[in-house]
Order: structure tokens, then sequence, then C-alpha cells
């Protein structure tokens, strides 16, 4: 049930509902007839990764007296321990058909105690970021205020994800699967201002900064995030007992404290807005980065204009793109692999290291951003 609870009254709405399930009484007879359900277990935990609700009429399934399921499509037995009946469906005596929650075993990886403490020091280093940020006064500047609403958005997103991994917020896991949501796709819209702010930040001789709009941005894109958080909130209550509805349905605080990735309908609410917003932050990356390169070229001409030019790498050049694009947001397409592999149910070292970079995120932002020569010269003299 929702939030881990039990909801006692289900064995008595069962009971006074007479449930008849429609049996039949032996593999080669056709007859088939309406028996209570008597014995039955009422089994309450959370869904499975990969459970999947399935409904059949009366002539694509036998359903024997020992809990045996057979499917008329392609005879497949279902045992009793392969799946579950699902029970808001029994809302008549009889049912032309039945719905049951059938279990995929789908493996994924739990997060390793080793992953959990890289995210909780990755923790630590978003609040020395933004700690650093607002105490270094040229650093609050229009980017830095922008930077810092990004990493706080980021962080609570990630202090929720700690919680629920230590299992603090057992008692409040639908409101922490809706603040993990939000605060999730709030971060990814900060992440395409940046870029929009980096691109035009360099392509401009203006040197005037200020902070103009830095509020009206953080409300511009809370009621962004907002939207979508509203909506699928609104769907989880007016579709919460539906069965035809259940394989479309985000599922807050169902499968675990948080959104449900596991179908195709999670392109609609979670993966299409994400790679919308990833898409942008590719194409504003390329062009800040092309911009960059033709600077420098052109610079470099000037520089040599009279010498042999040889072949050299610029380690100064492509450290700075490298520090752009984790500004920019580049690894959210890291997220996209770590959600796919552990749908597909891989446990291989691919999905390991992409959790751990994901898990060290902010320990990346911090030596990027603060570790510096030039902040730490600034840190010591202020």
């Amino acid at each position: 049930m929702l939030n881990g609870k039990c909801n006692d009254s289900l064995d008595t709405q069962i009971a006074l509902g007479k449930v008849y399930l429609n049996v039949s009484h032996g593999y080669g007879s056709p007859k088939h007839h309406l028996v209570p359900l008597k014995e039955k277990l009422v089994l309450r935990e959370q869904f499975r990764v990969g459970d999947q609700l399935l409904s059949f009429k009366r002539e694509d399934y036998k359903l024997f007296e020992n809990g045996t399921l057979v499917l008329q499509h392609n005879n497949e037995t279902l045992f009793d321990g392969d799946y579950c009946l699902y029970p808001y469906q029994f809302n008549s005596d009889s049912s032309k058909e039945i719905w049951i929650i059938r279990h995929k075993n789908i493996l994924t990886r739990q997060f390793t105690s080793g992953v959990t403490c890289v995210e909780v020091i990755s923790l630590v280093c978003y609040i020395l970021t933004i700690t650093a940020y607002l105490y270094i006064k040229k650093l609050r500047n229009t980017f830095g205020y922008f930077l810092i609403s990004s990493i706080c958005n980021i962080f609570v997103h990630k202090l929720f994800h700690v919680m629920t991994m230590f299992n603090l917020l057992n008692g409040l896991c639908c409101l922490a699967a809706y603040m993990y949501y939000f605060f999730n796709i709030s971060y990814n819209i900060w992440l395409s201002v940046i870029c929009h702010y980096v691109w035009k930040k360099i392509r401009s001789t203006n040197p005037i900064d200020g902070r103009p709009g830095l509020v009206f941005y953080n409300t511009s894109i809370w009621v962004t995030a907002g939207i979508p958080t509203g909506v699928i909130f609104l769907l989880n209550q007016l579709w919460a007992k539906n069965p035809k509805t259940f394989n479309w349905m985000p599922l807050v605080g169902i499968t675990g404290c948080w959104v449900r990735i596991d179908i195709w309908s999670a392109w609609f609410y979670f993966f299409g807005p994400l790679l919308i917003l990833g898409t942008f932050n590719i194409i504003m990356f390329l062009w800040t980065t092309i911009h960059i390169w033709k600077v420098k070229r052109g610079i470099k001409k000037l520089q040599q204009e009279d010498e042999i030019i040889c072949l050299s790498v610029d380690f100064q050049t492509y450290v700075q793109f490298f520090r752009i694009s984790v500004i920019m947001g580049l690894t959210w397409s890291l997220n996209v692999v770590s959600y796919y592999v552990r749908l597909q149910g891989y446990s291989d070292p691919v999905m390991l290291v992409t959790e751990y970079i994901n898990a060290s995120f902010g320990i990346i932002i911090f030596v990027l951003l603060i570790l510096r020569r030039s902040i730490l010269r600034l840190l010591f003299k202020q």
C-alpha cells in the first residue's frame, strides 16, 4: 500500500464483497464454476520494479483450485507464487475478466555502501561549494547565483535520495517521491538556463554583470517544475484504483519512494522532459565550445604569423571545455544510461561506474569550481 502502510479493512471489504472466481476443476474439463474466494492471503508489500498488472478475459485463461493459472494464448502456466490477484477488481459478484500482478523478477543493483558513502560526501561538497560562492564577494554575480540556485536544487534532490536509502522517510514516502521528482526537474531546467547564459555571456563583449531577474528565474523554474509534478499527483489521485490505467500511472510511492520509470509512459513525464532539456544543453555546449575554439585559434594565428606552427595540445583549453561541460550539465546522459541499464537487469561494471559518477557529482563540482588556484587565492585573501 502507499507509504508501506497496511489497510486492515481490505480483508473485510473482500469478505463483504462476496468475491467469486471462475475456476476449472480439471485440465481436460472445459467446464468452469463460480467459486467463492474463501482461502486467501493478503500480501501487503510495495510493488517490485518490473511488476505488471495484466488482465485476461474468461476465454483467455484457466484458473484451477490449487491456484495454478494457465494462459491460453501461449499455454504458459503460472503457479500461485508467480502472481497475485489485484484487490481493486472485485467490485461486483462476478467479473468477466481477471486482473493479476505478475512478478517479472528483474534483477536490479541495489546501491552499495560505497556508492552511498560517496553520495554522502557529495552532499558535503555541495554545501562547501555553496558556502564558497556566498562567501567570496567576486563570485556573487549573476552566474554565481545561477550556480548556487542549481546546486541547491540538486542538493535537495540528492538529500531525499540518501534519506530514502537510509529508510529515514518511510512515513513520508509519497511526499519524498514528489519532492525527489520536483527538484530533479527543476535542477535540469536550471542547467538549461545556465547553458544559455554561458553561451550568451561568452559571445557578449559587455562586461557589465548584475543580478536582474534572479527571483523571476527561480519563480519561473519552480512553477515550470511544479506543473508536471501536479499532473502526476492528479493522475495518482484519480486513477489509483482503476486497473485499466495502472500500467500507465507514475505510481508515486508504490514501487518505492520515487516515481515509477520502468514503463513506457515514463517518457511522457520523466525521460521525455529530460531528453528535451539535455538536447538543448548539448546544442548550447557545442555552440559555446565552437566559439571558444574559434577565438583561441584566431589569437594563435595572430601570435604565430611568422612562426612555424607545431601540432600541440592546449591542455588549458581542454580543461576549460571539461569544466564548462560539467557546469552545463552534460552529465545528465549518465542518468539516462544508469536508468536504462538498471531496467535491463544488468549488473555489469557499466552500471556500477555510472552510479559512482552520479554519486560523486558533488565532488566533481567542488574540485572543478572551488579547488582552483584563482578561487583559492580569493578565498585566502578574503
